[in-house]
């Protein structure tokens, strides 16, 4: 059976951390150890520690002082005893009941890939709540022919949505000069060297309603990731602009429409439901 961790960098936010550990307890055989490296001030991760230890194997490290988002993970990575592992963020939620098993399952089917990538949604509080970070046919055709790209558009998602070989990432160093493209560079310099499997079996869920979120905290964004793509490539191609303006524009309004129109009519089905109901 292959050897999972669920490796868990931890920062002031013990519903997100509690969230994952039920989800992690209801499928505990197919993990075999979690690690939480943690980042808060005070004692309440700590206490959910104690709180789970009795019924999962957890290894929990307090920050003293407290570091970076790039060495934690670093710390973790290293730490780490397994084939795969995911690194979970506090505030990315496994959506199915049984991803777990699923994860073991897909690994399986696609011969034991580098990298397994699931979907992402994205919890928020705009009128696009709970829609698709990119569909896994997209994820395909950009990481089979326009790999580049993902340095103008991280289609990927989140560091969460990855599960990893560790065999093949042990000395990777995260550059501690980025804050907004530190996992694009990671990216970049790793899975196009790597063999990847896309599914759409398989989600996380990212709750960007949570006020402890990093990519909440990171302040003008365009600014960062304009200034940041020079330290990972400057070897971006005007077709990848124009694929920019060609292609994923067009995407996102037709995604974004689709999605829309789905809401809106599952809401008027739901009203309708309501009153006939209440007759």
């Amino acid at each position: 059976m292959i050897k999972l961790n669920v490796l868990l960098p931890t920062y002031n936010y013990p519903l997100g951390l509690n969230l994952i550990l039920n989800k992690i307890l209801h499928e505990k055989k197919y993990i075999n150890q979690v690690f939480i490296f943690d980042n808060t001030k005070n004692k309440s991760i700590y206490n959910l520690f104690q709180k789970f230890k009795l019924v999962l194997n957890i290894n929990y490290h307090h920050n003293m002082p407290t570091t970076s988002p790039q060495i934690n993970w670093q710390n973790l990575i290293k730490t780490s005893n397994c084939d795969y592992f995911i690194i979970m963020h506090h505030d990315d939620i496994p959506v199915e009941k049984n991803f777990f098993r699923k994860t073991h399952q897909l690994l399986n089917f696609y011969n034991k890939p580098d990298v397994l990538s699931v979907n992402t949604f994205i919890n928020d509080s705009s009128i696009l709540n709970n829609r698709i970070h990119t569909h896994a046919s997209v994820r395909k055709i950009i990481l089979k022919y326009f790999f580049p790209y993902i340095v103008l558009r991280n289609v990927i998602g989140p560091l969460s949505s990855l599960i990893i070989k560790k065999k093949k990432l042990i000395n990777y160093t995260f550059d501690k000069r980025l804050n907004w493209l530190i996992d694009v560079k990671f990216y970049y310099h790793y899975l196009k060297k790597s063999s990847i499997a896309v599914t759409d079996l398989l989600s996380i869920k990212s709750l960007l309603l949570n006020k402890e979120s990093l990519t909440l905290k990171i302040k003008n964004k365009f600014i960062h990731k304009y200034k940041e793509k020079k330290f990972i490539t400057k070897d971006l191609l005007l077709l990848y602009y124009i694929f920019d303006f060609f292609f994923w524009y067009p995407y996102r309004v037709f995604s974004y429409t689709i999605f829309l129109i789905k809401k809106i009519f599952n809401s008027v089905i739901i009203k309708t439901k309501n009153l006939i109901n209440s007759m």
